[in-house]
């Protein structure tokens, strides 16, 4: 077991400490990873097949000071994926594509124990009661052309499918405003890049990209007390976050010793997914995990 010390060191109103325990039980890991490369072929020179599932298993224990009552909350996440990539070259240009799916599960369980009777009772989960997942499924490319040996040219391009479904249940000891959600989003991010060797010691690049980032379990599904006296409710109305950015510099070269560089670089975030005040059912206060 790991203490968390800083939960430990919080006091309440009347000076006391807040809790008597709260500690993060021991971590359950797996992997299994299996990997297929071919080389060479009519229609790519290299051939990459990945799988792989995981899982971990983790727990908080918490215990209010002068209390008998401890809080356990577990957590067990379900991951699997499957990913292929193909490179091929000709001429001044190569060309990586390929395709990945992925989908991940978490399943939350909590109860209460009485540590002088053994005595046990309900208690509200860290994320969905009936469980939560992600699913993601991408198609993606990435060529490079060497226009001549001083000027290089690359473009990204990437499709990717992602879905989101998280069932509250009846929670009755914290009742949400919603009992299931589902969100799908389909995204289409691109980059580009310039590199220039305008002499033997210095180099130009520029480059410009997007990306996306789409809400996930944690960010939607999970209630907990961030801050002392703050808690994370769910918002099943988050939008993806989205990025754009561009760069431009110079790059000086002597020998392997020194390198100078100097750059210049904007970035663009919008949707930014961050916790905010907000009430439940009108409120600007809860009762939540004894207080």
């Amino acid at each position: 077991d790991i203490p968390r010390y800083d939960r430990l060191s919080e006091q309440s109103a009347d000076g006391k400490p807040r809790f008597a325990q709260w500690y993060y039980g021991p971590q359950d890991r797996a992997l299994a990873s299996y990997e297929y490369q071919r080389q060479g072929g009519d229609w790519y020179d290299a051939f990459v097949i990945t799988a792989d599932l995981q899982y971990l298993g983790e727990s908080r224990h918490d215990r209010k000071f002068g209390q008998a009552w401890l809080n356990h909350r577990g957590e067990r996440v379900y991951i699997g994926g499957l990913g292929l990539d193909l490179t091929r070259h000709f001429s001044k240009h190569e060309l990586h594509a390929g395709m990945d799916f992925s989908e991940q599960r978490v399943h939350s369980e909590a109860h209460t124990e009485n540590r002088f009777t053994g005595e046990s009772g309900i208690l509200d989960t860290r994320y969905p009661a009936g469980g939560a997942g992600m699913r993601f499924a991408g198609i993606y490319g990435i060529h490079t052309w060497r226009i001549t040996p001083r000027f290089q040219l690359q473009q990204g391009l990437r499709l990717q499918y992602a879905r989101l479904d998280a069932d509250f249940g009846d929670a009755p000891l914290f009742p949400l405003p919603v009992k299931e959600v589902t969100q799908e989003h389909l995204s289409f991010d691109g980059s580009i890049s310039f590199k220039a060797r305008l002499w033997e010691q210095l180099h130009a690049f520029a480059a410009a990209s997007s990306a996306l980032r789409v809400p996930n379990v944690d960010d939607l599904g999970k209630v907990f007390e961030s801050l002392p006296g703050m808690v994370n409710l769910p918002n099943p109305g988050l939008e993806p976050e989205k990025y754009y950015s561009g760069e431009i510099g110079l790059r000086w070269l002597h020998g392997k010793k020194l390198r100078l560089q100097c750059s210049a670089y904007r970035g663009s975030f919008r949707n930014a997914i961050t916790s905010q005040p907000a009430t439940y059912e009108g409120r600007d206060s809860i009762f939540y995990n004894g207080e």
